[in-house]
């Protein structure tokens, strides 16, 4: 049994009262995740439904930015704007990135090894008592790794997919490729898809595919790949909001078409000029959203979330 220790959190109410944030610890076997407990600024006498966001793949941090310049504050800006609807959250720098970052030492990472954190973070929060409901918004790879846990940990009581993979990955990059690589290079690039789709890992790759294909994130590549996202939503036994932007450049309406297909039951959500970011798609600069951490996420995101966390309260006997 793995020991657990959440740092912060039990004082948080009886020393800051109207405190609205709190930097948290989780101490695992193999090194500590840090992240941020968002509160609504009120108090109230029931308990607060809590939201775990799941960040996507890269080296995205618990804010949603990354060092490869993309800076959106995605996840702090839906923490707060959740916060104003009487709603909690915890957002996390996963292993490997910035606060974080030690905890990936000497751990083989996989996707997997995402999975058992967020379980863990849930474990943890679901034993204190201050929170009601609890749920998980996966962002991207973050939908597929929140379906999963999902799965495995019944203290999850529902989950929100963030503009999620309907497709499987290894189908997903091919796409992107396609339209960024020229014929010799994507075929090449088809090839190593195809091959740690399998399993295999160490497959030789041109030079101008190292940095997508180097030999040390390829194990991690191939464990994403062997998951069909499809398979894993149909799994899923909570209730289930799929959210989706008609203008998402990275992923399509077809994967959030694809997913509910797989989950009759999820209440699905294609929302006009939504980017992959989860804000406003601006034609005139459509990178915007990348780059500026003061603009403010869809205004009908929030709308759609908070109706779903309250129909899980109304839902709770």
């Amino acid at each position: 049994m793995k020991r657990l220790i959440l740092i912060g959190i039990g004082l948080l109410y009886c020393l800051c009262g109207k405190a609205q944030s709190q930097e948290v610890s989780l101490h695992t076997p193999t090194g500590v995740l840090y992240g941020t407990l968002q509160l609504p600024s009120e108090d109230v006498s029931e308990k607060i439904p809590l939201v775990l966001i799941v960040a996507g793949s890269g080296p995205v941090d618990r804010q949603g930015n990354a060092p490869s310049g993309l800076q959106s504050h995605v996840y702090r800006r839906l923490a707060e704007t959740l916060a104003q609807s009487g709603i909690a959250t915890l957002r996390f720098d996963k292993r490997g990135v910035a606060a974080s970052r030690q905890a990936a030492q000497g751990v083989d990472l996989r996707l997997e090894t995402y999975i058992e954190d967020v379980c863990l973070w849930v474990d943890t929060l679901a034993a204190w008592d201050r929170f009601g409901q609890m749920v998980i918004a996966g962002h991207s790879e973050g939908a597929l790794i929140g379906s999963v846990a999902a799965q495995h940990n019944a203290r999850v009581g529902a989950l929100i997919s963030l503009c999620g993979m309907g497709r499987r990955m290894g189908d997903i990059l091919k796409m992107q490729l396609s339209v960024q690589l020229p014929d010799s290079l994507f075929r090449a690039a088809c090839a190593v898809i195809d091959s740690l789709q399998t399993g295999r890992v160490g497959v030789a790759a041109p030079p101008e595919l190292t940095a997508l294909f180097h030999p040390g994130i390829q194990p991690y590549l191939a464990s994403v790949l062997a998951y069909d996202p499809v398979e894993e939503m149909a799994r899923v036994d909570v209730p289930v909001l799929i959210l989706q932007g008609d203008k998402d450049i990275q992923l399509l309406p077809i994967d959030a078409a694809l997913l509910s297909e797989a989950r009759p039951t999820a209440r699905k959500i294609v929302i006009p000029d939504m980017d992959h970011l989860l804000k406003r798609f601006d034609p005139s600069a459509p990178m915007s959203s990348y780059a500026d951490p003061a603009k403010p996420l869809h205004p009908d995101l929030e709308r759609e979330i908070v109706t779903f966390v309250d129909s899980l309260k109304r839902s709770i006997p």
